[in-house]
C-alpha cells in the first residue's frame, strides 16, 4: 500500500487554522500554559548552549515539518509516530538554522526505534542528510546542535523498572559526517 503524498500548501494551510483556533482558545481560557520540556531549539554554533528559538514570525518551522513528515511517511510509511520532536540549530556552519528530527518509527506490537536525524535547510527546503540512530529512550531534550556534532538527553529504562515508566536518563553525543 502506497503512502498518500502530502500537499504541502494543505498543511500549511492546516497549520495555520489550527494556530488561529489554538490561539482563541488560549486568549479566552483562564488556564496558564507553560512551556514544555521538547521545545524547539537553536544553538549558536559559536556558542555551544541551547537557547530558545524565536520564530514568531516564520514559517520555516513550519515548513520544516512539512518536510520532515513527508520523508517520515514515505520512508516509514505507516509506523511513523506523530508528533516528531525538532530541534533547530546551525549544524553545517553556513549560518542557517537546520533542523534534529527526533523519528520514532513503530517495531512490531509495543516497540519503537528512535532515529534522530539530520535536515539541512538548502533554500526553503529542509533535506535529509543523515541519520544518527539508533538510539533508545523517550523525552528528548537538554539538545546541544554545533558543528559536526549534536548532543541530547533521553529517559531511558533502568533494571527494575516497568514498561509503561522509564526513570533513568542517557546524555548521547551523535558525530555529524560532513
Amino acid at each position: 500500500m502506497s503512502t498518500p503524498r502530502l500537499n504541502p500548501l494543505s498543511l500549511l494551510a492546516k497549520s495555520f487554522v489550527f494556530g488561529i483556533v489554538a490561539f482563541g482558545v488560549c486568549a479566552c481560557s483562564s488556564t496558564q500554559i507553560t512551556p514544555i520540556e521538547n521545545a524547539p531549539v537553536s544553538v549558536s554554533a559559536d556558542k555551544g548552549v541551547s537557547e530558545i528559538s524565536d520564530h514568531e514570525d516564520d514559517f520555516r518551522p513550519i515548513k520544516a515539518q512539512i518536510d520532515v513528515v513527508a520523508w517520515g511517511e514515505e520512508s516509514y510509511g505507516e509506523a511513523l509516530i506523530e508528533p516528531v520532536p525538532m530541534f533547530f540549530g546551525d549544524m553545517n556552519g553556513d549560518g542557517v538554522e537546520d533542523v534534529l528530527a527526533v523519528i520514532y518509527s513503530e517495531v512490531g506490537v509495543s516497540g519503537s526505534i528512535v532515529e534522530p536525524t539530520v535536515f539541512i535547510a538548502d533554500g526553503q527546503d529542509f533535506l535529509p542528510y543523515e541519520i544518527l540512530g539508533p538510539i533508545s529512550g523517550v523525552e528528548p531534550r537538554d539538545v546541544k546542535l554545533t558543528y559536526g556534532a549534536v548532543e541530547l538527553t533521553t529517559t531511558v529504562h533502568q533494571d527494575g523498572d516497568a514498561m509503561c515508566c522509564p526513570s533513568g536518563q542517557k546524555t548521547w553525543k551523535l558525530d555529524l559526517d560532513f
